[in-house]
């Protein structure tokens, strides 16, 4: 996994990690339970776990979590 302190921003890094404003949450994986969240300030994509929390790539967050793309493909 990457350094810590390369992922996302200190923004959302800080709400990851303090669970005070996380980033905004954009979509659930269902059987999971998994969760894609996006900061507003850097555009990071964030897979939440029941235990983790860690930036995942435009791809995967795509290939995932499709639902969460469609109206911003149309």
């Amino acid at each position: 996994m990457d350094d810590w302190f390369l992922l996302g921003c200190p923004i959302c890094r800080k709400g990851v990690l303090e669970s005070g404003d996380q980033p905004r949450r954009i979509a659930v994986w269902v059987e999971g339970p998994e969760f894609l969240h996006q900061c507003d300030e850097c555009g990071a994509y964030w897979r939440f776990t029941l235990r983790s929390a860690y930036v995942i790539s435009t791809g995967e967050a795509r290939s995932d979590f499709p639902n969460a793309f469609v109206s911003k493909d149309n």
